[in-house]
């Protein structure tokens, strides 16, 4: 059991905490991300970062842009989840749910972007040719979305709700609290989805319960 921290303890600081940023692009067994060049194609319009000096902007770039470049492959991973899904006959509401997440991951990046080229890096991503990667099919395809659903979608956004929340906490510009507190809500709200997906998966296949 962990105790309660006391109203008086320090915040953790943050690099003492673990980077989780949801769904990936996972291809392979690896997960893919884009490189990033200079450019601001992906960037929402963000004004001032409050509260961040000059050295304190740079030091929070390098979690801006691994959080951006995450939740730009985000967009990917769940606009191929949607192809699967509706190969394997999911109902609408599954398939409008997860194609909002895409929509929610497409504004986390360019958000995540925007607030980096606030802090003096304008950068934007490179293409990305593993969204285009072959994917399972026939029989491979039900088992490989109920791992993909367990894994990147019960598992990690869990995480990756706890996550932002904790970033949230450690972070002193309003804007960047903002932020990751908007991270927070929707990853618990695709978390809520995962699990949906995965309840329909095995109702509609129960031979796969025993990959659950």
């Amino acid at each position: 059991m962990i105790a309660p921290r006391s109203p008086s303890a320090k915040k953790p600081a943050p690099s003492a905490l673990p980077l989780v940023r949801g769904r990936a692009l996972s291809i392979g067994g690896a997960d893919a991300v884009a490189e990033t060049t200079r450019g601001s194609s992906w960037s929402a319009p963000a004004g001032p970062v409050v509260g961040l000096d000059g050295p304190r902007k740079k030091s929070i770039a390098p979690e801006l842009l691994a959080t951006a470049r995450a939740k730009h492959a985000s967009v990917a991973a769940y606009a191929r989840l949607v192809c699967q899904l509706l190969a394997l006959g999911a109902p609408a509401r599954v398939v409008d749910k997860t194609q909002r997440a895409m929509g929610d991951q497409l504004r986390h990046a360019t958000m995540a972007f925007g607030l980096l080229a606030s802090c003096g890096e304008p950068l934007q991503p490179r293409p990305l040719p593993e969204a285009a990667a072959p994917m399972p099919t026939g029989e491979a395809l039900a088992p490989a979305v109920l791992r993909d659903v367990i894994h990147h979608g019960c598992v990690t956004e869990t995480l990756t709700a706890h996550w932002a929340a904790r970033r949230a906490d450690v972070h002193a510009s309003m804007e960047i609290r903002e932020y990751y507190n908007q991270l927070a809500e929707d990853g618990a709200r695709h978390a809520a989805l995962a699990f949906e997906t995965l309840t329909w998966l095995l109702a509609d296949a129960p031979s796969l319960a025993p990959l659950a």
